[in-house]
């Protein structure tokens, strides 16, 4: 084990030779490790200076060039902006070489909770979080002149608010998950209870919309919906799957539509309720990665968007009901219309059609094999189509 101690946050460089660990509080060390995890070199590289650190102490290191970091200190954002530089001669005592007091907030009774930096669009920007609602977006993080912009989400008597629709007073935002493409989506992760949990943005903070969708056992984050930890956005093709840690288990969906997003449990066998208190994902090969809360660590590679959304039961909007789903003998539709339905695999083959008979009809799925289907309901005219597409699932 390179470390001992409670561990914290991590950063490994992209060639995977120098790696970044903390441990309670806000001790960090630049380590190198052989093949078999020995440590083969180490120096604590924490500033010298800082005595207010939280017990699990946040930092995050520049995405592209591997020698920024930034360390939240109270009301200030530290900078190191040579890590490259930083011998590993085996000492165990903080520095101050190379360290300067670089960002300071002007946070009245508040203190920094968390903070997140953009890899692309733009590249050496903050997202900076706090204890008490306030969010914060620092541009040209890296430079002598940071532009700092307060992008907290205010009530507005002018606009309808009601509660949920802006940021609570005692929130406290514990993590900012941030696209790796474009650094201008975002969600706000909120970890108290009795507040709404999350919220999105796809403008750099300029503007927030709801996300905790069916998460949320009420609109403005009452109730006893869980307690959201951690979001991780990950790109998927075409598409972006959003990931969750909260006090109840893993989530994901593959969009963030406000009040109707729709979070779908992962890992129900698995992981189960298990607190979660990170998620991480790697989209160069789909990997997600959670650290749950004395539960170990749990990885998976995604190879679908259907590895992320389950639909447990469906009903549409022309009174057409389908389930169960997942299915493994028989699959029931009823319909109040008779139509024709198709099931197809998803390299579009067609595996088999019928008519629907009403009130219900009884489907024999069971010589159909394991896997994710599509099955179409619809009906043909000369001049249109009217097609419904759902997910099934056919399991053993």
């Amino acid at each position: 084990m390179p470390l001992n101690g409670d561990s914290a946050f991590a950063h490994f460089t992209a060639d995977e030779e120098v790696y970044f660990m903390s441990i309670q509080n806000g001790k960090v060390y630049k380590i190198t490790i052989d093949e078999n995890g020995n440590r083969t070199g180490l120096r604590r590289i924490d500033p010298i200076g800082p005595e207010e650190q939280m017990f699990i102490h946040p930092f995050v290191v520049d995405p592209i060039t591997d020698n920024i970091m930034y360390y939240p200190d109270e009301t200030t954002i530290w900078r190191h902006s040579n890590l490259n530089n930083i011998q590993l001669t085996n000492e165990w005592d903080s520095i101050s070489e190379g360290w300067s007091e670089a960002i300071d907030l002007d946070l009245s009774g508040r203190e920094i909770s968390c903070i997140s930096t953009t890899k692309t669009n733009p590249s050496n920007r903050l997202y900076v979080g706090t204890n008490r609602k306030q969010l914060y977006r620092v541009d040209n993080a890296n430079s002598n002149e940071p532009i700092i912009t307060e992008i907290t989400k205010y009530f507005d008597s002018g606009a309808g608010m009601v509660s949920g629709d802006y940021f609570h007073a005692y929130g406290h935002i514990n993590n900012i998950a941030v696209h790796p493409n474009d650094g201008n989506v975002a969600l706000t992760v909120f970890s108290n209870y009795e507040v709404y949990s999350m919220y999105y943005t796809t403008n750099g903070g300029e503007t927030w919309s709801r996300a905790g969708g069916n998460l949320e056992q009420q609109s403005n984050g009452g109730g006893n919906g869980p307690s959201f930890r951690w979001a991780s956005i990950m790109p998927f093709g075409e598409d972006t799957l959003y990931f969750v840690a909260t006090s109840t288990g893993l989530y994901g969906t593959n969009k963030i539509e406000g009040q109707e997003t729709r979070w779908e449990q992962m890992g129900a066998n698995t992981i189960g309720n298990v607190v979660c208190e990170q998620v991480k994902t790697r989209a160069q090969d789909s990997l997600v990665v959670l650290a749950t809360h004395g539960n170990g660590i749990y990885t998976t590679k995604i190879q679908s968007v259907n590895d992320v959304i389950e639909i447990a039961e469906v009903k549409l909007e022309n009174n057409i009901h389908i389930y169960p789903n997942p299915a493994s003998e028989y699959l029931i539709i009823e319909s109040n219309k008779e139509e024709m339905y198709e099931i197809y695999d998803l390299q579009g083959k067609l595996i088999y059609k019928d008519k629907i008979t009403v009130p219900k009809t009884k489907v024999n799925v069971g010589a159909i094999p394991k896997g994710i289907y599509i099955i179409k309901v619809g009906e043909l005219s000369r001049k249109w189509v009217k097609k419904i597409k759902l997910i099934l699932q056919i399991q053993k």
